[in-house]
């Protein structure tokens, strides 16, 4: 288990590259799928040289993930239900209203800085740093 709830507010979201698959399947293979590459960096109170990247600790490790934004809107479906008397952070529009004034590129950037806005806000609340979906959604693959 990679994800540690004792260090809720001392990772870093970085949102990296996207790609773009084909979707597998009957009926998903008409349509293409965005991946989003999340990385966790873990943290100290300082600052690094630069004084812009944060310090980190031989005890975490960075972490990289691969997510849909389905998946965030899972986390964010589940700590709903499991949190019910707590506001939870919202998600980019999934859809792509508007795209006349919004070129597709653009949209994939806005929507890729509003998720990790909202991974980071939940990562930085503590009961929600120590829910299970949580940790299964931040948990890499083996």
């Amino acid at each position: 288990r990679v994800w540690d709830a004792n260090f809720h507010a001392k990772y870093v979201v970085e949102m990296g590259r996207t790609t773009v698959r084909k979707g597998t399947g009957v009926l998903s293979s008409m349509r293409t799928i965005t991946y989003y590459q999340v990385i966790l960096h873990p943290k100290l109170s300082g600052r690094g040289r630069t004084g812009r990247e944060p310090f980190t600790t031989g005890t975490q490790r960075v972490v990289t993930l691969w997510r849909r934004y389905s998946d965030f809107a899972w986390v964010r479906r589940l700590l709903a239900n499991n949190h019910p008397s707590i506001l939870i952070p919202s998600l980019p529009k999934k859809s792509l209203q508007g795209f006349r004034r919004n070129p597709r590129s653009t949209f994939r950037l806005e929507r890729k800085a509003g998720l990790g806005e909202f991974l980071q806000r939940v990562i930085d609340t503590q009961a929600f740093s120590k829910d299970k979906d949580v940790a299964s959604f931040l948990t890499p693959e083996s």
